[in-house]
């Protein structure tokens, strides 16, 4: 919720949160929002699985995907990356930071 929050500064922007991966991919589907940020690790399923899964079925190849998570390894964002992320963050996460990716 924190995230939430960070993105709620934004006059422009509607948001909507959904409990999990599986909710998640079905709002997108229904919503078709032009971005997403993913707040890994999520409850239900993977959270490389969900963003492959949200390129599949309802994101276009050039709407932003934008990953939150914990572990911030090399590693772990290329994974995300190759899944059809277009960006990753680690936490801690910064304000600015999270301006700048979502600006």
């Amino acid at each position: 919720m924190v995230l939430a929050r960070a993105i709620r500064r934004w006059e422009a922007v509607n948001l909507l949160v959904a409990s999990g991966g599986r909710s998640g991919l079905n709002a997108a589907i229904d919503h078709r929002p032009r971005m997403v940020v993913v707040e890994a690790p999520l409850s239900d399923m993977g959270g490389e699985a969900f963003v492959g899964a949200l390129r599949e079925k309802a994101m276009p190849a050039g709407t932003p995907i934008v990953v939150v998570a914990h572990e911030g390894t090399p590693t772990e964002r290329a994974r995300f990356i190759w899944a059809g992320a277009t960006a990753y963050l680690a936490r801690p996460l910064h304000q600015d930071e999270l301006d700048r990716t979502m600006g």
